[in-house]
């Protein structure tokens, strides 16, 4: 989710009604999706071979993008992508259990494709990573925590803490947009 395509589809998002950020977007998108990433995997840093499932830096960020290229163009090529990226790196375990570098994040994507496709595989896929971040919860004098970056605290945050998680838990049982996020 960090790069041009980004920015340019939230601009499209924004105002749907103005072809030039609609355009924008589309450029944006084309050249952030360049050949070169044709393999639908994203390295966590440049080089270094360890590909990223995640929002912040992988396969789950450019999923959802590419969910709303599909929703402000009416073009399914976007959902196509959005698809074959997350059968290529979605995961139903990973370290974290957060919205940037977590399953929340990946489960976000998935509920994404959902809101543009109505198919019902992928909201329980997203059902399906709920339970794996379930594992995470931390039971403490009648209240539930879950573990922020690192695993080492408890964390309320929206990114790598309770917060996002429970953001996405919301959507997942009672549908709607995504948090800062619209579609």
């Amino acid at each position: 989710a960090m790069g041009i395509a980004l920015v340019a589809t939230q601009l499209a998002v924004v105002f749907p009604n103005d072809p030039s950020f609609v355009d924008l977007a589309v450029e944006a998108f084309n050249e952030d999706f360049s050949p070169s990433q044709r393999t639908l995997r994203w390295a966590h840093a440049n080089g270094n071979g360890i590909y990223s499932p995640y929002w912040l830096t992988g396969a789950s960020g450019v999923a959802s993008v590419a969910a709303r290229m599909a929703n402000c163009t009416g073009d399914s090529h976007y959902i196509d992508i959005a698809r074959a990226v997350l059968r290529r790196n979605a995961s139903h375990y990973c370290v974290l259990p957060g919205q940037v570098e977590g399953l929340s994040g990946i489960g976000e994507a998935f509920l994404d494709i959902f809101e543009v496709t109505k198919l019902e595989t992928y909201r329980m896929a997203a059902f399906d990573i709920a339970g794996s971040i379930l594992l995470y919860e931390i039971h403490d004098s009648g209240e539930t925590w879950y573990p922020g970056r690192h695993l080492v605290r408890r964390s309320m945050d929206y990114n790598y803490g309770a917060t996002g998680v429970g953001f996405f838990l919301h959507r997942l049982l009672n549908g709607g947009a995504r948090f800062l996020h619209d579609l």
